[in-house]
């Protein structure tokens, strides 16, 4: 059963009401500036006529769970979004999904756990939200947003089928051509960005890579964030008991490791995602390089 219902406008109301504070940080951080959130009712949400929140070019958002996803969508016309949102770069791509991963955590419910998360510039937001296959009962919450004397409403709408295609909507011309439909993809997590146009080529994403790379890339892998790490005696470690204390050598004020695989990847800071714990990214972490001598062919 789908998460996104009519039943469930309420608790995702209550749940915005709730995170507005962690919201604001957010935009703060990736967008620029700090607004305040004003939650609005919930109600119905009709693709065919979405609104203004959903008309002419903006930032679109998708927080995808369980074969449906959450929307949100910024138009350009609210004067909020910076001008690199409308080309963001490398860094600024990963600005943008980590606002929706902020976003989604801090504005869903907590019984919502989300496969995916996706971010970009949109020519069309109406355009998009017609590709996103939205369900009878889908719903729609504003978010009006307040800076100084200039506000906007970050309209939230769930109920979105097929998010996926609403980033691949926004290939033009025979580009799109090169790529296969969206209902190709078996899987929501194999959800991967849209090109960029410009004199610069567009990196590779997934639908590039041959059948064996999306295969590796679908291997779940432990992830671990490493507080701190100490050796014991074993007699020590018998004598543990509920309210025994274990002092570490590492100070509060260090970073955090990241491993994934058994492997430090990244460092990185706790944060509080509404009411969970994160790990914001400082500094990634290289693998060691390995030499193994080359040995010459001998002649037989």
């Amino acid at each position: 059963m789908a998460v996104f219902t009519e039943e469930f406008a309420e608790n995702i109301q209550a749940a915005c009401e709730a995170g507005t504070a962690e919201a604001a940080k957010a935009i703060a951080r990736a967008l620029d500036f700090s607004p305040e959130i004003l939650v609005g009712a919930a109600g119905p949400f009709d693709p065919e006529q979405p609104g203004a929140s959903f008309r002419g070019p903006g930032l679109l958002l998708a927080v995808a769970a369980e074969g449906e996803a959450v929307v949100l969508a910024l138009p350009e016309a609210s004067g909020l979004l910076p001008d690199w949102a409308a080309e963001p770069d490398a860094a600024g791509k990963r600005k943008l999904t980590t606002l929706a991963q902020e976003l989604g955590a801090a504005l869903l419910p907590a019984d919502i756990a989300p496969d995916d998360h996706l971010a970009g510039p949109c020519r069309d937001l109406a355009g998009a939200i017609a590709a996103g296959a939205f369900t009878p009962g889908a719903g729609v919450v504003p978010l009006s947003l307040t800076v100084g004397d200039r506000s906007a409403t970050f309209a939230l709408a769930w109920g979105a089928q097929n998010p996926q295609a609403m980033f691949l909507s926004e290939e033009e011309g025979d580009e799109a051509d090169d790529h296969p439909p969206a209902d190709a993809f078996a899987r929501e997590d194999d959800f991967s960005d849209f090109h960029f146009k410009g004199d610069i080529p567009p990196p590779p994403t997934y639908q590039d890579l041959p059948p064996y790379g999306k295969s590796l890339l679908r291997i779940k892998v432990p992830v671990i964030v490493t507080l701190a790490r100490k050796k014991e005696q074993v007699g020590r470690i018998v004598d543990l008991a509920p309210g025994s204390l274990i002092q570490f050598d590492k100070s509060c004020e260090e970073t955090l490791d990241l491993e994934v695989a058994d492997q430090r990847v990244a460092e990185g800071e706790a944060v509080k995602v509404g009411d969970k714990f994160g790990l914001r990214l400082t500094s990634m972490t290289l693998p060691g390089e390995r030499f193994f001598a080359v040995r010459g062919r001998r002649d037989a």
